[in-house]
């Protein structure tokens, strides 16, 4: 009789190793893989049995002698001889195939190996395998679409055309403070779940009533988006000193950061500190204008620009 055994304590990968070194498939689960191993072997028993590689996997006693069990009487002196029972036979491992299900089982069977627990905890441990291999490879993708959105960010926010946006995006603010307080209530009734009393909260909006008042709002507007945006753009698009560095189409900047700012500090400081009474004539919006911009914004124009200014000098020098 022939059995084979201890494939189960092999790990899936020397497993599927020895499948390949025997020339059958070496793909599935580990299961799959010692059920495929240990039926070639014992196929082909003649050939492996002597192999050293492979011999250790054949049970070395083959031929169990059979054993019997005597209940001998209780009573002393008896001369009746006790009962015999002969022992059970024990199971062949592995699966023969000349054999049928009516054939008894043979004298000659081996223990079995392995059991259903071991069966039960390769299939867990396989399962557990695979769930830390997708949760990693997860993991692993969520930190790269991260780093690379994170120095997506990095590159954009390093521009200085992103800094000169981000102050004018900061005046702006401002002006929407400045022109809309938060002075119109209004009166909201709210339901309890519980009980059957209605309460009433009074909530405090921002007043768009500015929008409806050209001297208060309109001119204002459209002498800061004039002369400290739209003016420093157009003389910043053709006086580009950042062409004279480019090799390429995509090493020019549409505007010039530097020219930009230094157009709006001269600007600011003409028109909000020097300007004159008779400046009106040269420069639309200027009055009335002025005065509201120099009172919603105070002196951020002047800072922004001065940093902007240096973040571009800051920039040219590098590249």
């Amino acid at each position: 009789m022939v059995a084979v055994y201890r494939l189960g304590t092999l790990k899936k990968k020397d497993l599927a190793d020895m499948a390949s070194n025997l020339g059958i498939d070496s793909s599935g689960i580990k299961i799959d893989l010692e059920n495929r191993i240990s039926d070639f072997l014992l196929d082909n028993h003649s050939t492996y049995k002597s192999d050293p590689s492979y011999g250790q996997f054949y049970l070395r006693n083959t031929t169990p002698k059979a054993t019997s069990t005597a209940i001998s009487s209780s009573q002393p002196g008896d001369s009746k001889q006790g009962l015999i029972f002969p022992a059970t036979p024990i199971q062949r491992v592995g699966t023969d195939r000349s054999s049928t299900a009516s054939q008894t089982p043979s004298p000659e069977a081996q223990p079995t190996t392995p059991s259903t627990f071991s069966l039960y905890a390769d299939q867990v441990s396989s399962a557990s395998s695979a769930a830390k291999r997708q949760f990693t490879d997860y993991t692993v993708s969520s930190a790269s679409t991260i780093i690379s959105s994170s120095r997506r960010a990095r590159s954009n926010l390093s521009s200085v055309v992103v800094v000169n946006m981000l102050e004018l995006s900061l005046e702006a603010i401002f002006f929407a403070i400045y022109y809309f307080p938060l002075t119109y209530e209004v009166n909201l009734i709210s339901f309890p779940f519980t009980g059957y009393s209605i309460s009433i909260t009074t909530v405090t909006l921002p007043n768009l009533a500015s929008l409806l008042k050209y001297d208060a709002f309109w001119r204002p507007t459209f002498f800061w988006a004039t002369y400290l945006v739209i003016l420093p753009w157009i003389v910043s698009y053709y006086v580009n000193f950042t062409s004279l560095k480019a090799h390429g189409s995509k090493a020019r900047q549409v505007v010039d950061p530097v020219t930009f700012n230094v157009v709006k500090l001269l600007l600011a400081y003409l028109l909000l500190i020097r300007h004159t009474e008779g400046s009106a004539a040269f420069f639309p919006f200027i009055d009335g204008g002025a005065e509201i911009v120099k009172i919603a914004l105070g002196s951020i124009p002047f800072i922004g620009g001065s940093i902007c200014l240096l973040a571009g000098l800051y920039v040219g020098m590098l590249f």
